[in-house]
C-alpha cells in the first residue's frame, strides 16, 4: 500500500507541474492577444500611420474600397479578409485568413 501512495504522489506531481504550466503558457499567450495591436505598433513602428480624419462609419464606402484595394494588391490570396473597426481615426486593420483555416 505505502509503495502505490509513493507511485500515486509522484504522478499526481509530475501531472501537475506538466499541466500548470502548459496552463501558464496558455495564459501567458492569451494575454499578449488581449495587447495585441500595442504589440505590433511597438514591433512595427516604420508603418504607423497618424490620421486626423474621424473614423469611416459602418456605411462608409471605405470598407468597399478597401476590400478593393486588398484583393487588387494580393489577387492570389482567395481566401477572406476581415477588416477590424476600431472606431479610431487612422488606418484599416486587415487580417487575411486562408481557404480551410478556423
Amino acid at each position: 500500500m505505502q509503495r502505490w501512495r509513493v507511485v500515486v504522489r509522484k504522478a499526481h506531481l509530475w501531472l501537475g507541474l506538466g499541466l500548470g504550466g502548459l496552463f501558464a503558457v496558455l495564459g501567458l499567450s492569451g494575454s499578449v492577444l488581449v495587447f495585441y495591436e500595442a504589440v505590433d505598433a511597438a514591433l512595427h513602428p516604420e508603418i504607423r500611420v497618424r490620421s486626423t480624419l474621424p473614423a469611416p462609419g459602418w456605411d462608409s464606402p471605405v470598407w468597399d474600397q478597401a476590400l478593393a484595394t486588398v484583393r487588387a494588391r494580393w489577387p492570389e490570396r482567395r481566401g477572406a479578409w476581415r477588416f477590424e473597426a476600431t472606431g479610431r481615426p487612422g488606418p484599416l486593420a486587415a487580417r487575411y485568413q486562408p481557404p480551410g483555416v478556423g
